[in-house]
């Protein structure tokens, strides 16, 4: 029996906006919308999501439901801090006039700004205090790299490929996408319908009757989400870097109330079987909505 949508916070001002002002691509009335909008939460998975920057019991969730193996947790952990280098190291080759700047610094005071007022702003100053310092150091191995990259791009070459730090950033961001394939389930919008499903089931069309195109049109999709899944995830980190590891500081015992109240939520969403991915609950790809009493609902997906 499908469990029906259960919203467990409301939507945060970030959600009620894109709601507001990009319904066509996160709750299009009749579930589906205009092709662009299909396409990209086709892409995107959950645009709720990746649109939404400073929603911390949000981006919690999600990081929790999608990332449920130690490979994926490590992975997402190291693959989106090497991103952070890379793109770091990036803006060190690029100076600011003759003063000795570079754009490194302006990503990482724009990053200090974000990450660590979203730290502030749920009252973990602890976090904000190691993401800064994970930042800084970033920096500095990001500036102590220009060289050795500068030397690798006059190379030429493959050598010239390797020194590009956009590339790094790249191949970390695939590092990361791959490190979700252990993962027992794909959520809705990566597979057709709304709910997750083992990729097995899923191809091969456990308890349908499918015909060998329809199992290949499958294959097909779910082997899109490589490179669209590394797209995602360089986008991704930006945002999600420090999340990591926010993680580990609750492992070690930080902040035990939190920690013990985001995982009684991953545990029944899971246990659900379908965790929600545009809001905090259950629904799968069920999408917000209004309830006409000013309050909020959940559509199940077309």
């Amino acid at each position: 029996m499908t469990q029906s949508p259960q919203i467990w916070l409301p939507p945060s001002a970030e959600h009620r906006w894109l709601y507001r002002h990009a319904r066509w691509l996160v709750a299009p009335p009749d579930g589906k919308g205009p092709l662009p909008g299909r396409l990209l939460r086709w892409a995107m998975i959950a645009p709720m999501t990746q649109l939404t920057f400073v929603s911390f019991d949000m981006q919690c969730f999600l990081y929790q439901i999608f990332h449920r193996t130690w490979i994926a947790r490590i992975g997402h952990l190291l693959g989106m801090t090497a991103q952070i280098l890379f793109v770091l190291a990036a803006g060190a080759g690029l100076p600011l006039g003759t003063s000795g700047a570079h754009w490194g610094h302006v990503f990482a005071a724009g990053f200090a700004l974000w990450w660590c007022g979203v730290a502030l702003s749920v009252g973990l100053r602890a976090w904000a205090v190691v993401t800064l310092g994970l930042l800084l150091g970033l920096l500095e191995a990001g500036e102590a790299l220009v060289p050795q990259l500068a030397q690798l791009q006059a190379a030429g070459g493959w050598q010239a490929l390797a020194g590009n730090p956009w590339l790094g950033a790249l191949t970390s961001a695939l590092v990361v996408a791959v490190s979700h394939g252990p993962e027992p389930q794909l959520p809705p919008r990566a597979v057709s319908g709304g709910r997750w499903r083992p990729v097995t089931d899923y191809v091969l069309g456990k308890g349908e009757q499918l015909p060998l195109p329809r199992k290949l049109g499958r294959a097909v999709r779910v082997s899109a989400f490589l490179p669209l899944g590394t797209l995602n995830e360089l986008w991704a980190g930006l945002r999600l870097m420090p999340y990591g590891w926010l993680m580990l500081l609750f492992r070690l015992g930080y902040a035990a109330d939190l920690w013990a109240e985001l995982q009684r939520r991953e545990a029944e969403a899971v246990a659900s079987g379908n965790p929600a991915i545009d809001f905090v609950g259950v629904g799968g790809g069920a999408m917000l909505a209004e309830d006409g009493h000013g309050g909020w609902t959940a559509r199940p997906a077309a």
